[in-house]
């Protein structure tokens, strides 16, 4: 039995530079994994198979089919690699979907990990990584995890050195976002170079201001699209919350803190009502077995 985790990310920032050629969309984002986590339990099997038990508040519904992550990660690896077995894969999905939490890159990127092992391929971290970047923008990051500039559309991964530790809130409304969605309403006007570098720079620098080169693009179309999500960080806003943003395309927003105990206090005073609520803190990993 080979077990495997996979962690979720945030976007302490996200600019984006313009539509590519080939259809995807040229950006800038630091990414930060944090100690939020799906897990996969891959066991000797015939067949390739994925089952799953899902936490309450995280999805009603996954697909167990190729239309999932871990499944095409397994069929690419078994397909290329010349696998003549199978696996049976069982995944406990704790990040929710259509978050901007990157959970299905995490899945991904630990069913690559995990299955190297169980299938005993020998894989390098660089092989691990074309293979992650012919599945898609994010999880090459979720592979490495920590603290990275990612440029292209996600693929291209520069580490950064990690964050001092911080706590972190994430507060999710019941309803998500598309992320396809909210790329097909942005217009040309909202490309622009944002604040990556300049956060770059901070944290190279130890500035301990580096948390207000936060930035997010995409946080002003999600929030015309959720009210809710307007709603909210319009009282984020109004309460003096210091440093809070969308992750992704969302449609969860997180809110930094100095400490698990304001972490906490955020989570129990600031969550509305049937919103998803967590807290946790920032992680120099990423996909690891355990």
């Amino acid at each position: 039995m080979t077990v495997v985790i996979g962690r979720a990310k945030i976007n302490l920032t996200l600019d984006l530079l313009g539509k590519r050629d080939d259809g995807y969309h040229e950006l800038m984002s630091v990414m930060q994994s944090i100690d939020l986590f799906d897990r996969l339990i891959i066991r000797p099997s015939s067949e390739l198979s994925l089952g799953m038990s899902l936490r309450s508040g995280v999805s009603k519904w996954l697909p167990q089919d190729e239309r999932n992550d871990v499944m095409r990660a397994a069929h690419l690896l078994h397909k290329q690699c010349g696998v003549s077995c199978g696996a049976e894969i069982f995944m406990e999905k704790f990040i929710p979907t259509q978050a901007g939490l990157g959970g299905g890159s995490a899945d991904a990127a630990a069913a690559l990990i995990g299955l190297n092992k169980h299938w005993k391929l020998g894989l390098s971290d660089e092989e691990l990584r074309d293979f992650a970047a012919q599945l898609g923008s994010d999880i090459p990051f979720n592979l490495r995890g920590g603290t990275a500039l990612c440029r292209g559309r996600g693929e291209i991964v520069q580490p950064l050195p990690p964050l001092p530790p911080v706590y972190v809130t994430l507060f999710k409304p019941p309803r998500g976002l598309s992320t396809s969605r909210i790329f097909s309403t942005l217009n040309i006007s909202d490309f622009e170079e944002g604040t990556s570098l300049k956060f770059v720079d901070a944290l190279l620098s130890e500035d301990a201001c580096m948390f207000d080169f936060m930035s997010n693009q995409l946080q002003e179309t999600a929030c015309n699209e959720l009210p809710e999500l307007f709603e909210f960080t319009r009282r984020l806003r109004d309460e003096g919350v210091p440093w809070w943003q969308m992750s992704g395309s969302g449609s969860t927003i997180f809110v930094l803190a100095k400490d698990k105990e304001q972490a906490l206090r955020y989570r129990k005073d600031l969550a509305p009502l049937y919103w998803w609520s967590f807290a946790t803190k920032t992680s120099d990993k990423g996909a690891e077995l355990r």
